[in-house]
C-alpha cells in the first residue's frame, strides 16, 4: 500500500483497487453493492422508516452493537423514505445518555437498488408505491420513540433480539 502516497485521502478499498489495476490483478477485484460495500462479503440488514432519524437510526445503532458484541459480520444500515431530522429533543437526550449516536451515519434516502439488494429489510413505515419489497419485515407496530422512548424501547429490543437469534441460526 505504500506505493500510493499516504497524504492522498483514499479509503483502503480504493487503494486496493488502484493497486489491483496497476498490477493487473483482475481476480482481486470484487464487485461493490449499492450500499458501497463489498458484494458477497456480508449480509446486509436494512432498516427503513419515514424520516430516517428515529426508529431506523436507533435500530441500526442498537443492532450494530448487538452484532459486534457477538462477533458477527453483518452490514447494518438504515434509510429514510423522506429524509428529515425528526427526532424530539427528549428522545435525543435519552439515547445520548445511553451512548447511542444516531448521527453515526448521514440521513440517506431509500432507493430501489438498495431495497432490492438488501438481504433483510425491516420497515417501520409503509413503503411508497414505487418501492416494493414483498418480503420486508413489517415492524410498523413499534410504538413511537419520540412520544415515549422508555415504553417503546423494550418492544424494539425484543424484535432486534429475535432477528439476531434468527441470523445466528441461519446457514
Amino acid at each position: 500500500m505504500h506505493l500510493i502516497q499516504e497524504n492522498i485521502d483514499l479509503s483502503n478499498r480504493t487503494k486496493q483497487l488502484v493497486l489491483a489495476l496497476i498490477f493487473g490483478l483482475t481476480g482481486f477485484l470484487t464487485p461493490v453493492n449499492a450500499a458501497g460495500e463489498l458484494a458477497g462479503s456480508q449480509k446486509t440488514i436494512l432498516f427503513v422508516c419515514q424520516f430516517g432519524s428515529v426508529k431506523s437510526a436507533l435500530a441500526r445503532e442498537i443492532f450494530r452493537k448487538k452484532v459486534a458484541d457477538r462477533g458477527l459480520n453483518f452490514n447494518v444500515i438504515s434509510r429514510a423514505i423522506t429524509p428529515e431530522d425528526h427526532a424530539a429533543p427528549g428522545f435525543l437526550t435519552q439515547v445520548a445518555s445511553e451512548g447511542i449516536n444516531l448521527a453515526a451515519d448521514p440521513l440517506r434516502k431509500l432507493d430501489t437498488p438498495l431495497l432490492e439488494s438488501a438481504d433483510i429489510v425491516v420497515i417501520f413505515d409503509s413503503l411508497p408505491a414505487g418501492l416494493i419489497r414483498a418480503d420486508a419485515r413489517d415492524w410498523r407496530q413499534v410504538p413511537s420513540m419520540n412520544d415515549d422512548y422508555l415504553r417503546a424501547r423494550p418492544d424494539m429490543d425484543a424484535r432486534l433480539d429475535q432477528l439476531l437469534v434468527e441470523l445466528e441460526t441461519r446457514p
